[in-house]
């Protein structure tokens, strides 16, 4: 981990902040029965989202010389190495993971996973983007319901960049149509507050999850879809499968 048991909670010298990367795990290793032989190490590459701009004027010139003793601004991996170390040479992959910066919710929109390769990181293997539900009813941490981490879509590329698989994702459409279900209510519930009755809609449920078929070039051939309904508390009522056979719960 990056910081040491001495330094207090991590604090930095300039402004009682804990240093951004202090706690962070950034190194792992597994290690054979000798208790010397390292047989696997990971380590991660930490960034921040987004510079302390205050802290830096706050600080001046001491601090943007070391920003290592910036405070935490949504860190987040940026990369993660994995080796092999039982062999010769050791065998070595690695993952990079992009973030969709468009909104400051360190929402992780990409995966890139390459092979092992003996020494060095063999080839890109697949690469999977995900986006995600922006509308401010559900994002907005004030006005609205503060769920900032909705997946929309998610795709997966080869490593030509042609797209192999796909799932979409729906929220909170209750009606009464063939698949879809008002939300059940529930009486009785200890300290419930009755703003989130049947008449709240914008609640993240996944209403509908749809998984869609691709040929060889990428090109969209069909799909399935299955549904989920739900009551007040969150609770899923009832399920149908890609075939429309349904399972309902009881509670």
């Amino acid at each position: 981990f990056y910081g040491f048991a001495s330094e207090p909670s991590g604090l930095t010298e300039s402004n009682g902040y804990s240093k951004w990367q202090s706690g962070r795990e950034y190194q792992t290793e597994a290690i054979a029965t000798d208790g010397i032989t390292v047989l696997r190490r990971t380590i991660q590459t930490w960034q921040q989202r987004a510079p302390v701009a205050w802290w830096a004027s706050a600080c001046g010139a001491p601090c943007l010389s070391h920003p290592e003793l910036e405070p935490a601004n949504d860190p987040r991996i940026i990369e993660s190495r994995t080796e092999l170390t039982d062999t010769s040479p050791a065998l070595v992959s690695k993952q990079v993971f992009g973030y969709d910066d468009s909104v400051p919710y360190n929402n992780q929109s990409d995966v890139y996973e390459y092979d092992f390769g003996a020494g060095v990181v063999g080839s890109l293997l697949r690469h999977t983007h995900t986006d995600y539900v922006t509308a401010t009813n559900y994002t907005d941490v004030v006005n609205g319901a503060s769920l900032l981490s909705l997946p929309s879509q998610t795709s997966v590329y080869d490593a030509n960049g042609i797209e192999r698989a796909r799932t979409t994702f729906e929220y909170d459409i209750y009606n009464s149509d063939t698949n879809h279900a008002w939300l059940v209510n529930r009486s009785g519930i200890s300290g419930f507050d009755p703003s989130f009755s049947t008449s709240y809609a914008t609640r993240g449920n996944v209403t509908a999850t749809t998984d869609c078929f691709l040929n060889d070039t990428g090109a969209l051939t069909g799909s399935v879809t299955a549904y989920a309904q739900y009551d007040i508390s969150g609770n899923v009522v009832k399920t149908i499968d890609g075939r429309g056979y349904a399972t309902t719960l009881y509670y």
